[in-house]
């Protein structure tokens, strides 16, 4: 679509752009206005499935997904694969293990942790197969020479704000109460899940990138345990729950998606950053900002209400 425009002349594609945009909006005014009729997508098939030891299959759900089935078209044949054969293979634990009497266990078969696990093999594999490439990013970096290739910013920039910006982070952490040793594990797993990401993104092209239940602090916890962590160390890595409760607020996707564009219609990579710089603390700014506004609000409707009830009670 960036680089051949005669897409859009393409009566094909706009014969299933309008079946899929159709079904998305009709359900939409469904759910808004009953009275307009829907088509139903979505199947619960999990009462086909009540006795032992096949109800430990439930929740089962068939869903048609028209932006789905258009993604995976264009996925690979091998990541198309696993994203169907690894959810039978998981139902498949389910029916072992309740065949087996595990599913007693408590989490059993711990698919947060497989998940978790898979998500840092990921992250770990890229980071291994690109060693080479990251070693001599870093020597050239070191050494004061120019990029032979086209990156939006030079080597030596992209290596000064790496380490500026993880230490700045390991700083704050600190100031918090975290020990420097948590910091640098916490924050460590928490990057090491955002290439994941955007690599998954990249390749796979997901519609959303969720990881409810992979949180820094819990990995952590269930690794190391909590009686090796300071209560400083645990009640301040708390506090980030908020940034990776889902793993869904990660910004390198979107960045690498950025600059994938530009590449593609002709933009200066080299000026992108710094509009992409420039938003973040904007954003930052303007988010802290509603949320300040937020609170006044709050805490004006709660004092109206007390005195509201104050009053009631002086009646």
């Amino acid at each position: 679509m960036t680089n051949d425009r005669s897409i859009f002349k393409n009566k094909r594609m706009w014969y299933g752009f309008c079946i899929g945009a159709g079904i998305t909006l009709l359900n939409g005014l469904h759910v808004l206005f009953p009275v307009v009729p829907g088509i139903k997508n979505i199947y619960n098939i999990s009462d086909m499935f009540t006795s032992k030891p096949w109800d430990s299959l439930q929740p089962m759900v068939i869903a048609f997904y028209p932006c789905a089935i258009g993604l995976a078209y264009f996925m690979p044949l091998d990541l198309a694969f696993s994203t169907w054969f690894f959810f039978f293979f998981w139902k498949a634990q389910l029916v072992s293990g309740s065949i087996l009497g595990l599913h007693n266990l408590p989490d059993f078969p711990y698919a947060k942790w497989q998940q978790t696990g898979a998500y840092l093999a990921v992250g770990v594999l890229a980071l291994w197969l690109s060693r080479r490439y990251i070693v001599y990013v870093t020597k050239t970096a070191l050494r004061g020479m120019s990029n032979t290739d086209d990156e939006p910013m030079s080597y030596r920039l992209a290596l000064l704000g790496a380490i500026s910006g993880f230490g700045l982070l390991i700083l704050f952490g600190f100031e918090m109460g975290i020990s420097i040793w948590v910091g640098i594990i916490f924050f460590g797993i928490y990057f090491i899940l955002s290439i994941s990401l955007t690599r998954m993104r990249a390749e796979l092209g997901p519609l959303v990138h969720e990881l409810y239940y992979s949180n820094s602090d819990q990995i952590i916890t269930a690794v190391l345990g909590t009686r090796r962590i300071s209560p400083g160390s645990l009640t301040s890595i708390s506090l980030f729950w908020w940034l990776m409760r889902s793993q869904n607020s990660h910004v390198m996707p979107h960045q690498l998606e950025g600059f994938k564009l530009s590449e593609r219609t002709g933009i200066d990579t080299r000026r992108l950053w710094i509009v992409m710089l420039i938003s973040a603390v904007m954003g930052t700014f303007f988010c802290s900002w509603q949320f300040w506004i937020m609170a006044i609000v709050m805490e004006a409707t709660l004092d109206s209400h007390l005195n509201l009830m104050d009053g009631f009670n002086c009646g």
